[in-house]
């Protein structure tokens, strides 16, 4: 799979700005420790230059987010193996014409990259966690973390019962994750 592929397969916007925050806020509560995560999500923003291709058509007004310092080196080079965007008014996500090379297998990364982003299924989060973390992860918590549920310490606790929902109030402001309802 290469990034014309993921791009053929992703939701819309809002979908996926929803899917992205589920997958942030589950990796928060199976891994308090923000180092040792492999999702991560703030709603409000490969060594070596980028292949070819893969930023020249990014059109201005997302060129911001290309020269964001969290997305570039020490010198203000883009850090990126795959790049797509889709405008609100876009019927479809986009990428740069990029020639990869003839029989590379996951030239760009993709396959790892979005591989939850393109199967959205709860099934498959707890596959990756359980392989990830190295331990059970239950079903229907995460279900209902896809589901943008509302965060209860019963839920959080599905997950890891060494976590709060106090503990997560930084993670769930940052993710734009709904808020938990107050007692």
């Amino acid at each position: 799979m290469t990034v014309h592929d993921v791009a053929r397969r992703l939701p819309g916007i809002a979908d996926l700005r929803d899917l992205c925050r589920s997958l942030a806020m589950l990796d928060a509560i199976l891994s308090p420790s923000w180092e040792n995560r492999h999702y991560s999500m703030n709603a409000g923003w490969a060594d070596g230059e980028p292949w070819p291709g893969v930023i020249d058509e990014v059109p201005e007004l997302f060129q911001p987010f290309v020269e964001e310092s969290a997305f570039t080196d020490e010198d203000g080079v883009p850090v990126v193996t795959a790049c797509l965007w889709r405008g609100a008014m876009d019927d479809r996500w986009h990428h740069g014409t990029i020639a990869f090379p003839d029989r590379a297998v996951d030239p760009d990364g993709a396959t790892g990259l979005f591989e939850l982003l393109v199967d959205r299924s709860p099934e498959a989060f707890q596959r990756f966690a359980e392989d990830y973390y190295e331990v059970p992860v239950d079903l229907e918590a995460v279900s209902q973390v896809y589901a943008l549920r509302p965060l209860t310490q019963e839920l959080v606790s599905l997950l890891n019962p060494e976590i709060s929902v106090t503990d997560l109030t930084q993670d769930i402001t940052e993710t734009g994750y709904p808020q938990p309802k107050l007692p």
